[in-house]
């Protein structure tokens, strides 16, 4: 089981998903996105810090999110990601198509959240 929270302040909010991110928890992931997407943000945050794990139906889900946010003009940051969810990443070659970065490097860009 996971546990999923947001935040938001102004135009930019972020998501935080803790523990084993699989199947069974990808539904209460795409509630607590659209519910960020329909508040009229420009950038959305994926705290990856203290996910431990995700599985191929996740990644999906994130893909899914990428795309729906893209079509809503939202950017997407997945940031904090562990190694091993990294080589996952990279091992599907969906690494390219993420912009994965660290919550320091996304303070600087947007300073108005804390990250």
């Amino acid at each position: 089981m996971i546990e999923i929270s947001s935040e938001k302040s102004g135009l930019v909010s972020k998501i935080q998903i803790r523990g084993k991110f699989i199947i069974d928890e990808v539904p209460r992931f795409e509630t607590e996105y659209m519910k960020l997407i329909g508040m009229n943000v420009t950038v959305i945050g994926v705290d990856l810090t203290e996910t431990e794990y995700i599985d191929s139906s996740a990644v999906g889900a994130l893909v899914k999110f990428m795309n729906t946010a893209k079509n809503s003009k939202i950017e997407i940051h997945l940031y904090n990601m562990n190694q091993s969810i990294r080589h996952i990443f990279k091992l599907a070659f969906i690494d390219r198509f993420f912009n994965i970065t660290d919550a320091e490097a996304l303070s600087k860009m947007h300073p108005e959240i804390k990250w």
